[in-house]
């Protein structure tokens, strides 16, 4: 077994924990722990940034990771971000809890406090769980699992206790636990 704690990546750029970022890779983590991982700008635990990649998480745990914008950028997956339309994450058996993206920005947003995926995402007997997006000066998006693109899968997984918060009458909080932006999602079996 393997765990990725304490990584911190400062400044407006991806990754605290994990950053795949070759074109086609092929990546597996069997029974790893991704936790207590920084970003300044996304994928506090977990980014994928290259096209064409396929990644699989069987049996592994993504928590108490952070994103934190201070600047002029969003805050986007403190668990897992997949930034790339032709990325595939399959994530079977997992957790993915407690992780937490929030800015002070005044421009952006706050994206996906678990999962934020542009791409193919597959979810199965898996659970996403008190995760949060907040802000006091920007729109947040879905606690839980924030889709901008693909098409997301979820099959026997329960979704439960993620937050989308602000602190300001002036913007908004959208989706505690999925927000679907620009793309399918089919859900079964799910709580």
């Amino acid at each position: 077994d393997l765990a990725v704690k304490n990584g911190r990546q400062l400044g407006a750029t991806f990754g605290g924990g994990i950053r795949i970022n070759a074109i086609g890779a092929v990546t597996t983590f069997n029974n790893v722990v991704i936790s207590d991982n920084f970003s300044g700008f996304g994928g506090g635990g977990l980014v994928i940034d290259a096209a064409s990649t396929t990644t699989t998480l069987n049996n592994c745990r993504v928590e108490n990771n952070t994103v934190v914008s201070n600047g002029t950028t969003s805050a986007t997956g403190a668990g897992i971000l997949m930034n790339k339309f032709s990325a595939t994450v399959n994530i079977n058996d997992s957790t993915i809890s407690a992780n937490a993206a929030s800015s002070t920005s005044t421009s952006g947003g706050v994206y996906g406090g678990g999962i934020s995926t542009f791409g193919t995402l597959n979810l199965t007997d898996s659970v996403v769980s008190n995760n949060m997006v907040s802000s006091p000066s920007v729109t947040t998006f879905s606690g839980g699992i924030h889709v901008t693109g693909g098409t997301t899968t979820i099959l026997r997984s329960t979704i439960a206790n993620n937050a989308s918060t602000v602190t300001s009458n002036l913007v908004a909080g959208f989706a505690g636990g999925i927000y679907n932006q620009q793309a399918t999602v089919i859900i079964t079996d799910s709580i």
